[in-house]
């Protein structure tokens, strides 16, 4: 683990050698994802480093960090891709498939997030959830489902990861409490649901809410949140900007708690 008292030239060396090593070795569609655990796990633990509001702020507005962030979030965001396109392969190639998703590496750290998420959104049995950006494996709604019994709609807009992400519905014979469609957040138009989630890495995120703005009632009691990065954690992923949530107002936030990365935010139309 990092010392907690690293000065912010020794944090950004650190920052600078991951860089190096992620720039010249990163190529996911010839390596297997698992050899890229190591780095995985180094940018994990620098990300959750226990660091003070100026040392981030040294950190996130050093012009050399910014210059080297895109490499890293790019390594980021891929890993989480394959890694979740590997977990998928392994649930439809196994005789114990719940077990298979059992064991998943991020597996606690899902458990721990949707719970809190479900239980702020106050989710009751026989509810509804939309997740925009369900991905391959949709770990979220399979949560909740077991969690709240609720039902999910899980919206992916790679048509390819839609039909894996089916598969894999079906082979953990969930098909009843999760559903996949094919496309993108325009597919919520004239559904009902009772929450609206947005997946952290679900793209463009200003598009998204200023979709969601349009078919949602400022009096509404659909719960609508989104997952997104702050602290030390923003060298992970781009976080949610306020210009992107234009035409919403914040109603609560809870930062996560390791080993979970995303911060949850729960907002509703102003106007």
């Amino acid at each position: 683990m990092f010392d907690y008292d690293l000065e912010y030239q020794e944090v950004k060396c650190i920052i600078h050698d991951l860089h190096n090593q992620l720039r010249d070795s990163s190529n996911f569609s010839t390596i297997p994802v698992k050899n890229f655990e190591p780095l995985f796990r180094t940018l994990d633990n620098l990300a959750r480093l226990l660091a003070g509001d100026h040392l981030i702020k040294l950190l996130t507005e050093d012009p050399e960090i910014i210059s080297i962030l895109p490499v890293i979030r790019k390594f980021y965001s891929n890993y989480l891709f394959y890694q979740e396109i590997n977990l998928a392969q392994d649930i439809l190639s196994s005789s114990d498939p719940w077990h298979t998703l059992y064991s998943y590496s991020l597996f606690p750290r899902y458990q721990q997030l949707v719970y809190h998420q479900g239980k702020e959104a106050d989710l009751a049995e026989g509810g509804v959830v939309a997740f925009i950006g369900g991905g391959a494996v949709p770990l979220t709604l399979i949560l909740l489902h077991i969690l709240f019994g609720v039902t999910g709609m899980s919206i992916e807009v790679q048509p390819e990861i839609a039909y894996i992400s089916q598969k894999v519905i079906e082979k953990l014979d969930v098909s009843e409490g999760v559903k996949i469609i094919s496309g993108d957040e325009t597919t919520l138009k004239g559904k009902k649901v009772s929450a609206i989630m947005v997946a952290a890495l679900a793209q463009p995120k200003k598009r998204i809410f200023q979709y969601l703005r349009t078919i949602l009632d400022k009096n509404t009691h659909v719960s609508v949140s989104y997952r997104t990065y702050t602290g030390m954690r923003t060298l992970l992923y781009n976080p949610v900007m306020e210009s992107d949530l234009e035409g919403f107002e914040e109603i609560k936030r809870i930062f996560p708690q390791d080993p979970v990365n995303n911060t949850i935010c729960f907002i509703r139309k102003a106007y």
